[in-house]
């Protein structure tokens, strides 16, 4: 057995234990979930397509370039579809993928299997040496625009999670292409499918531990994540703690669905004003925390655009008064305690401030 059909049985075990394991797992969505296993299953097949047309010459048959041609065909036509679903697992397709790129995978298609006959992408001579043709170009393009769209939607997501994580992601784009260029100067080295599966296998480790530290309903960090948050806390960073006010009764007179869409809203109000600064996490019920580490000097403003964001939020969830906001600002661990105790204090103080104003 040589090396690389060692190699080419060891990742196609590991993309079965993914799929065994993506199709087990209840942390995350049934669509991220197909998704990923859609990703994992196409790149089986080009991997194993890649596999038969290199070691094909080796075997006792009568017409090999059959064989050679279907495989190739096969590889090169599914190779940009992962990235698609890799795509659709992370984040909605919107008129990109409608108008421009499923068209172009369609026709990248098209263009590749038809090279069966026509050899416009490639095509093998008499010694059954594969060759690129003009066509080769459109296939690579393909490629790597899906690369790039890819990786901008994943950033977006990872910003929206709140924990972009860019050095795994850099890491993760770095296998990608090392293995993708490294084939493309040589193609003798088949090495594209090797560092597709590593990266697409680490990547779903990355978005799951994203999609933990997620609170589902609001969309911002959750309590988890706020836990190891204040365990590590840097210094200076400004506390700010949060509690909607009528929450209860919008609760106990809409419902909890509705009040769910009440919480979604008033996360996204949190990460409008303060996500650019910090990080945003719902600890429970209807109270949140906001964790900033920049423009500590502009809190007040950034509360006060806060209570904008929040105005709109009322106009939708009429029993909403107000959220209430109370913060401190804590500059070394040792006024930490105090400090966070501080906010709490604060807002509660602010929250009974507001009742009274409303009896008198």
């Amino acid at each position: 057995m040589s090396i690389l059909a060692g190699i080419v049985i060891v990742l196609e075990v590991f993309m079965i234990s993914c799929i065994i394991t993506l199709m087990n797992t209840n942390s995350i969505s049934p669509r991220v979930k197909r998704g990923f296993v859609l990703s994992f299953i196409c790149l089986g097949i080009c991997q194993i397509a890649e596999f038969v047309t290199s070691h094909a010459v080796h075997w006792n048959m009568n017409d090999l370039s059959i064989v050679l041609y279907i495989g190739k065909a096969i590889e090169h036509s599914l190779a940009p579809v992962p990235l698609f679903f890799i795509a659709s697992a992370t984040s909605r397709l919107g008129k990109t993928y409608k108008y421009i790129t499923i068209p172009a995978m369609i026709l990248n298609s098209i263009v590749c299997i038809s090279s069966i006959f026509t050899r416009l992408t490639f095509s093998y001579d008499e010694n059954n040496v594969y060759h690129r043709e003009p066509m080769y170009i459109l296939f690579i393009g393909i490629i790597v625009a899906l690369v790039v769209y890819v990786i901008i939607r994943v950033y977006k997501a990872a910003v929206r999670f709140q924990r972009p994580n860019l050095p795994t992601l850099a890491s993760l784009l770095v296998i990608f292409l090392f293995g993708f260029f490294l084939h493309i100067m040589n193609p003798d080295i088949h090495s594209t499918w090797i560092g597709a599966i590593i990266a697409s296998g680490l990547f779903v480790l990355y978005y799951m531990d994203l999609v933990l530290q997620r609170d589902h309903v609001s969309g911002l960090m959750n309590r988890r994540s706020y836990a190891l948050a204040v365990e590590k806390l840097g210094f200076p960073c400004a506390y700010l703690m949060m509690d909607i006010d009528g929450f209860k009764k919008l609760n106990d007179t809409m419902g909890h669905q509705y009040g769910d869409e009440c919480l979604r809203a008033v996360g996204d109000a949190i990460h409008n004003a303060f996500g650019k600064y910090g990080t945003c996490y719902r600890i429970g019920g209807d109270e949140f925390v906001v964790i900033l580490t920049k423009k500590l000097d502009k809190v007040d403003s950034l509360i006060e655009q806060f209570n904008t964001e929040i105005e709109k939020v009322k106009s939708l969830f009429e029993p909403i008064e107000s959220v209430s906001v109370g913060y401190s600002i804590i500059r070394n661990i040792d006024e930490k305690a105090d400090k966070l105790q501080e906010a709490d204090i604060n807002m509660y103080k602010i929250k009974a401030d507001k009742k009274e104003n409303i009896t008198q």
